[in-house]
């Protein structure tokens, strides 16, 4: 969150108050709009993952299910 946060004040000129309180509104209205599972990978990326790492783990986990 702290990356989005600091684009939003560096692009805005926002306080670092507003543009927090900008990056947890706009946090919390799309995972309001997606599925359980896409929640997690949006939180994952607002902590600083990519995408593609929370995807992976998920393939991950998947794959060692059936391995079993």
């Amino acid at each position: 969150m702290e990356a989005l946060i600091n684009e939003i004040v560096a692009r805005t000129g926002m306080t670092r108050e507003m543009a927090a309180e900008a990056a947890k509104l706009t946090a919390d209205y799309i995972k309001a709009r997606v599925s359980t599972q896409a929640r997690a990978e949006i939180d994952g990326v607002f902590i600083g993952q990519s995408v593609g790492e929370t995807v992976s783990d998920i393939a991950g986990r998947i794959e060692s299910t059936f391995r079993r």
